[in-house]
């Protein structure tokens, strides 16, 4: 193992570490911190692979070591940061809500989620883990700060309660399903993290500059490959109409 691996390993297990501070403030009930260090350790993985193919380290062990560390930050935390979130209210919905979430997270990576193309030009098979673990924290961050006044709807009623469970449940089915989406590149998760920190400072809020720049880039990664995904069906099934009547 040479420096560069050894760098990337580091700041690879730096994303567990992150991830698993957000697991013991998931368990001491500081569902806030705990959301927001989820987030934090998305960011931090989106640096991850861009990092790696700049400095040409790319290798079979980190490749498995992301999977696995991928497994504790993006699949156990969010599930141990909804069970403490609804544990008070509703023990048994808490454990089925987070057995689920872990679930779905290592299914994912079971089933196998390879990577088509080269270099910047990844494609996943399924939505990268991270995206709903983000979802899920932003909702939470947002029904567990005082300053924006949505604690009393809590995660389990009202209307931010439709608008978390509702899109929930969609991401988590495209985990597993076989939608493709392009791994997004160093520039862009750059690009997000200026907007984030722009609209914060805009809002005078940072927590709520957080969320609304959270939810805006999920949904338009989410929409947005979903969208190119029917194009890509529509234009296959276009060209097999084609290729009989040539013939």
């Amino acid at each position: 193992m040479n420096w560069r691996h050894g760098l990337l390993t580091c700041f690879t297990f730096t994303i567990l570490l992150v991830g698993m501070r957000a697991i013991l403030c998931a368990v001491d009930d500081n569902g806030a911190l705990a959301a927001g260090l989820i987030i934090i350790a998305a960011s931090l993985d989106g640096l991850d692979g861009t990092l790696a193919r700049r400095l040409g380290g790319v290798t079979d062990f980190g490749a498995r070591l992301d999977t696995y560390v991928d497994t504790v930050c993006f699949g156990v935390a969010p599930g141990v940061l909804l069970y403490r979130v609804l544990l008070t209210n509703q023990p048994l919905i808490a454990t089925g809500i987070a057995f689920f979430t872990v679930s779905v997270g290592v299914l994912r990576f079971t089933r196998g989620c390879e990577m088509e193309g080269e270099g910047e030009h990844h494609v996943f098979r399924g939505l990268p883990i991270p995206i709903p673990a983000v979802w899920i924290s932003l909702l939470v961050l947002a029904t567990q700060t005082p300053a924006l006044g949505l604690e009393r709807t809590g995660v389990l009623f009202g209307v931010m309660s439709v608008f978390m469970w509702v899109f929930a449940a969609f991401f988590l089915f495209l985990e597993v399903s076989n939608v493709r989406y392009e791994k997004p590149r160093g520039w862009q998760i750059g690009t997000s993290m200026a907007f984030l920190v722009l609209l914060a400072l805009i809002a005078g809020n940072v927590v709520f500059g957080v969320i609304v720049a959270g939810v805006a880039a999920v949904q338009v990664y989410v929409i947005g490959g979903l969208c190119r995904h029917i194009a890509s069906i529509v234009s296959e099934g276009k060209k097999r109409q084609i290729i009989p009547a040539r013939q």
